[in-house]
């Protein structure tokens, strides 16, 4: 679905002697070279870049990607899904971290409602990308049709180039869905065939016993569908989420368009992981 070209290195010699060019000690700098290496690299390979042309990144933009979870009903989470709306409309009133971060670095901040179960009425903040009310409680049935996971893959690409177009060249994720490391840990579990009690943690803060609880159902739905788990789509679709399903798409649609991804937490990583296996 997505054509995604390897990114070239032919230019590393260039770029690193741009970097040492600079005055410094060579290598003083540590991680933010071999980063600037990393970011240069990508932009280079860019069909408008040159090695002739200054680098910067452009409308940089937080992509949150929203949705409920049915397990989330059966005691894996502190709170109930309501909070996923409520956090939902903080993050359009200005209200959250995510919204100081954004000011602070000069982030655009997009939300993107990719089924949570009970929507926003009336908020031009949001966007409606929705796949369905929440996804099923993956212990008892496959979280959403392998048709969701490709029509998620569809609007995060549409996401994606509707910002390329309009001059990001990066994106950064995030997401709200209480339930969600749930999901993220069964993906996890599930795409590097390792037991869930390495991959399970405590989400928002748990107690032993909710632990307990979470650890149970994911192994619950894992041995549900063992048989079905034979491709990333297939794990998607049957352990995942649908902001997880948005979020592996869009860093697909990301590595298409020649554009830089940043990744943090376990549910971007859970869905980078995704997207690695699909598009090495």
């Amino acid at each position: 679905m997505f054509v995604i070209e390897a990114i070239k290195s032919d230019v590393d010699t260039n770029i690193q002697h741009k970097i040492n060019q600079k005055t410094k000690p060579l290598g003083a700098l540590g991680q933010l070279e071999s980063l600037a290496l990393q970011i240069a690299r990508v932009q280079y390979s860019g069909d408008k870049q040159s090695l002739s042309t200054p680098l910067q990144i452009t409308k940089p933009t937080m992509l949150v990607f929203a949705a409920d979870h049915g397990i989330a009903a059966y005691g894996v989470s502190i709170a109930p899904s309501e909070v996923t709306t409520q956090m939902v409309h903080n993050f359009v009133q200005g209200g959250a971290a995510i919204n100081v971060f954004c000011r602070q670095v000069g982030f655009e901040l997009e939300i993107i409602d990719c089924g949570i179960l009970q929507p926003l009425t009336g908020q031009e903040n949001v966007i409606d990308q929705r796949l369905g009310a929440g996804t099923k409680a993956m212990h008892l049935a496959a979280a959403m049709p392998l048709e969701k996971v490709v029509q998620g893959f569809e609007f995060a690409r549409q996401l994606v180039a509707r910002h390329v177009d309009a001059g990001c060249n990066l994106i950064a994720l995030g997401e709200m869905g209480i339930g969600n490391t749930s999901a993220a840990t069964a993906v996890m579990s599930a795409m590097l065939n390792i037991d869930v009690e390495q991959c399970v943690g405590r989400g928002t803060g748990i107690d032993d016993a909710t632990l307990v609880i979470k650890t149970k159902l994911i192994n619950q739905a894992l041995d549900l569908h063992q048989h079905e788990l034979v491709s990333p789509e297939a794990i998607l679709a049957h352990v995942g989420g649908f902001e997880i399903v948005q979020m592996t798409g869009a860093i697909l649609a990301a590595a298409e368009q020649k554009i830089l991804v940043v990744i943090d937490g376990f549910i971007a990583t859970a869905a980078a992981l995704v997207a690695v296996k699909l598009s090495p």
